[in-house]
């Protein structure tokens, strides 16, 4: 068992947390070494879910907004909206020398408050419009990562192509409606896939083919509506059949939409995330993204693989080792703590985002940089501190006084406050991992105006300062004395359908998809559920009418919605 050092109450959402040895020593090992002497950071103040959920707070993956590059003037996509009135470059301008960073370092620097100074810089300088690269090739509508191609509507393409509203997919092609899969080809609205091809519905499924409605498989070829094989071929509901039987079974089945829809909901029926060691015998495979594959000495963390002696991690992988309340962290990390979409760093704490950086503190958007502290939207500059530079020795005698101030006030410690965030609370995950139980509208009085209750099972009480605004100040409350500052996206940039031509509801769709002609291409389709326009492109409607599987009747966001609920049940089983 892992050593507790001591347990304590998170001030924000009061639950009793651990202090872990290993994390201690993950703190150690990340803390920074100037002149000799080591400026530990101290043990942590709130719970990891806490932690997480502030971290969370400065990652829109999923919200995309049209709006022009300020340099440009270009219309472009972007996760800012328009309403921001800070300066937005096209990601490719933003990687040019077409613009002068020199510009934005801060003429006045007050290092007696150093957040404050840092957010001052942070709000002035310039943002890339998506959170990719120029490795990225046709595939302006995806968000994260890199070295995707023809992606469209995707989260954290890594190595892909010809993906469609995916949710991190890890070197695969042509693969629709997942939710974290890997090395995988033509699978459609499934979760936790490994070397998969030609898999549709499934879940939890390692290196199968040509099946549908797996759950807990491996090596199944052929196969339908199973639970628990290996090594099987020609399974229907788990019994065997002889090929021609198989074939005559599943035939009428896989065309029609209200036949996938009944055995789709067979399907759900018999998942009970809550008792799966008990419905299912052989369910290792089941675990093996949230007992984080392939990794060893983690103590609480999920969807991870390749890892080694991390703590309080989600979604980090790729042969990185000590890595402490990390999200989105991978490849060759090492001696981490508090930080969320980085690569290959070694020696980082309190950052959000790049790649190739070492010895570097409170950072953001900086990438192949060594020594900076306090810096933002940076490329190839060492020694720097609030984007200027220093000589050596001057950098590590500024930095050892900033860091006495953050002692004093205990900001030695912390992530960035969740004010600082350039995004509401609703366009980030948190939202999708911590979603708002209740919203209170008050006016500019602070007095009562009206409230939502979302859901009850969920968590925190969202008050809402400025509900005229696109974008309001807001305080996250979650039922304790402090509360969180936020920002809250009051309105929903919705299309009024009654004045859009071609537009269908899609329960009017045939049943069969042979029935379906591309015609459907020119049609805007209007979701049964959430009344959203949404079209089909080219490249869905051939994969669909390829692969015998029914036109979606959910807008894109609804389908999410839905997939990712299930991935919370899994995670909190």
């Amino acid at each position: 068992m892992p050593e507790i050092i001591k347990e304590k109450i998170c001030p924000v959402s009061w639950e009793k947390f651990p202090i872990y040895q290993m994390e201690l020593d993950i703190l150690k090992k990340a803390s920074p070494i100037i002149d000799n002497k080591k400026y530990l950071f101290p043990e942590p103040q709130y719970s990891p879910k806490t932690r997480e959920r502030i971290k969370l707070i400065f990652r829109n993956e999923r919200n995309l907004y049209k709006r022009t590059c300020s340099a440009t003037w270009d219309d472009i996509i972007s996760i800012y909206p328009p309403e921001y009135k800070w300066d937005v470059f096209h990601f490719n301008y933003f990687f040019s020398d077409k613009w002068n960073r020199d510009k934005y370092i801060p003429s006045e620097i007050n290092y007696n408050n150093p957040l404050k100074t840092f957010k001052s810089l942070f709000d002035s300088i310039p943002k890339r419009s998506l959170n990719i690269t120029w490795t990225m090739e046709n595939s302006d509508y995806c968000n994260y990562w890199l070295n995707a191609k023809d992606c469209y509507m995707c989260q954290m393409p890594y190595e892909s192509e010809k993906c469609m509203y995916t949710d991190t997919s890890f070197k695969s092609t042509q693969d629709i409606d997942w939710y974290i899969n890997a090395r995988s080809e033509k699978v459609y609205e499934s979760i936790f896939l490994w070397d998969c091809y030609n898999v549709y519905y499934s879940r939890y499924t390692d290196y199968s083919k040509e099946s549908w409605f797996l759950f807990n498989c491996k090596n199944c070829t052929h196969c339908f509506w199973c639970t628990n094989l290996d090594w099987k071929e020609y399974c229907f509901f788990n019994k065997q059949y002889s090929k021609k039987q198989y074939f005559d079974k599943i035939w009428k089945i896989i065309w029609n939409n209200q036949q996938i829809k009944k055995y789709m909901k067979k399907f759900e029926e018999i998942i009970n995330y809550d008792d799966l060691d008990t419905n299912f015998t052989n369910n290792e495979n089941i675990h093996w993204w949230k007992n984080n594959w392939s990794s060893n000495n983690l103590i609480n963390c999920s969807n991870c693989f390749w890892l080694e002696s991390s703590i309080n991690s989600k979604l980090s992988w790729e042969w990185s080792k000590n890595l402490s309340s990390s999200y989105a962290c991978g490849v060759q990390l090492s001696n981490c703590y508090e930080d969320i979409g980085l690569t290959m760093w070694n020696k980082i704490a309190f950052t959000c985002l790049w790649s190739n950086i070492n010895n570097s503190y409170y950072n953001w958007d900086i990438r192949n940089t060594n020594d900076t502290f306090m810096s933002a939207w940076l490329i190839e500059w060492n020694n720097m501190i609030f984007n200027k530079k220093y000589p050596k020795e001057k950098y590590d005698k500024k930095m050892i006084e900033i860091i006495k101030i953050m002692q004093k006030d205990w900001s030695w410690w912390n992530f960035f406050t969740t004010e600082m965030s350039p995004h509401p609370y609703n366009d980030t995950i948190a939202n999708s991992y911590y979603p708002i139980k209740k919203i209170v509208y008050l006016d500019n009085n602070k007095n009562y105006i009206k409230e939502e209750i979302h859901d009850k099972n969920w968590e925190g009480t969202v008050y809402v300062l400025e509900s005229e605004k696109f974008i309001s100040k807001a305080y996250l409350d979650l039922g304790w004395e402090e509360k969180l500052k936020i920002k809250w996206r009051t309105k929903e940039n919705n299309i009024n359908t009654a004045k859009l031509k071609n537009c269908i509801n899609s329960e009017d769709l045939p049943d069969n998809i042979a029935d379906i002609w591309d015609d459907i291409l020119n049609k805007i389709l209007i979701c049964k559920k959430s009344k959203r326009p949404y079209r089909i492109t080219k490249q869905e409607f051939k994969f669909y009418k390829k692969h015998s599987i029914p036109v979606p009747r959910f807008h894109p966001e609804v389908r999410y919605k839905k997939r990712f609920k299930k991935v919370l049940e899994f995670l909190n089983s």
